[in-house]
């Protein structure tokens, strides 16, 4: 799920729900909540892979895109200039690895083409909350519309005119 809007983590923080037994719904909820947004505001919310090289590396290397959403593998490079594949763990744009003393690692990581505006991640989240909360059958009796501020938060980003 690394090339979606939301992680998993920040959709159970937002829902404030600290176990697993419902990772696969709320995954689902995430793919929803996207596939909704891009339909609203006609975008693609493309994902790209790239790749960053950072010679003579502390443990922590900062990863100059500010919107990584997942690292694919983190490689080094020892003094025979034989490659090799890392463990390593993402927090934001930094990534922490545990190859001491090499010449240099290469971080191979997705972002989004565009950067993803804070207010259609709110939106999302907000999305995900309203169909994790009414999830039951829907009737005329307990019918809950989406939340307005969603449609407020992704106005400004729409694409074109009906």
């Amino acid at each position: 799920m690394s090339n979606q809007i939301l992680t998993l983590q920040e959709a159970k923080t937002y829902l404030r729900i600290d176990h697993n037994a419902e990772d696969d719904y709320i995954k689902s909820l995430i793919i929803t909540a996207e596939e909704h947004i891009k339909n609203v505001t006609r975008s693609s919310l493309k994902v790209q892979t790239r790749t960053h090289v950072e010679e003579n590396p502390e443990n922590k290397v900062t990863i100059p895109d500010g919107n990584v959403i997942g690292v694919k593998k983190v490689m080094a490079v020892d003094d025979n200039g034989i490659p090799f594949q890392i463990k390593a763990i993402r927090n934001g744009n930094e990534v922490m690895h545990t190859a001491p003393n090499v010449p240099y690692i290469e971080i191979t990581y997705d972002v989004y083409d565009d950067h993803i505006p804070e207010p259609l991640k709110q939106a999302a989240l907000l999305l995900i909350a309203h169909l994790y909360e009414n999830r039951g059958v829907i009737t005329d009796t307990s019918a809950n519309e989406i939340p307005f501020a969603f449609q407020s938060l992704v106005a400004p980003y729409r694409k074109g005119f009906f």
